[in-house]
């Protein structure tokens, strides 16, 4: 159960509140975190849960989620086995299984590190940051940064004619710049 307190105090550090109106979802045992983008719910099994199971939880899980307005394409499902042994098969049919909802095996706070979402929040870069770059650079470098910021193309993905808009006015400016 030690565990439990581990992840908690874990999604507490990455923005994730505890949303503790759901008795849908604690009747069948699970706790729902969320942090406005992504819904995490983690159940703590007392014994070692059996791959049908989680099959089962999980599809229920994902109905639960739905039915309570929930993006179930945000929404990933904790299974926190009582587990001392690391059983790498189990892990891997689990975790490698997509019905229902995406799975992740959580044994250890270690587990974390493979879940892509949690990499990315804890990341310490700082792309907002463009005032960091040494303005040394060339002018096409600035030129691309200049319209990235104008374009909030550091905080969103930008689209392909977005990024041909950018070629074309570097090299436009390249062009112009050997002509002179």
């Amino acid at each position: 159960m030690n565990i439990i307190n581990k992840i908690h105090n874990e999604l507490d550090n990455l923005n994730f509140e505890t949303i503790l109106d759901n008795s849908e979802l604690n009747e069948i045992g699970f706790s729902l975190y969320s942090n406005n983008k992504v819904n995490i719910a983690i159940k703590y099994y007392h014994n070692n849960p059996g791959f049908d199971l989680i099959k089962v939880e999980s599809h229920k899980l994902r109905e639960t989620l739905f039915k309570l307005g929930y993006n179930i394409w945000n929404s990933y499902m904790f299974i926190c086995p009582n587990n001392d042994e690391d059983d790498k098969d189990f892990v891997y049919l689990v975790e490698k299984d997509t019905g229902g909802l995406r799975k992740y095996v959580i044994q250890t706070i270690k587990d974390f590190d493979r879940i892509p979402f949690l990499n990315v929040q804890k990341s310490t870069n700082k792309f907002n940051e463009i005032n960091a770059i040494d303005k040394t650079n060339s002018s096409e470098v600035n030129t691309i940064l200049e319209y990235l910021k104008e374009n909030r193309g550091m905080e969103k993905k930008l689209s392909v004619n977005e990024v041909d808009y950018i070629v074309r006015k570097m090299l436009n400016r390249v062009i112009e710049e050997n002509e002179n």
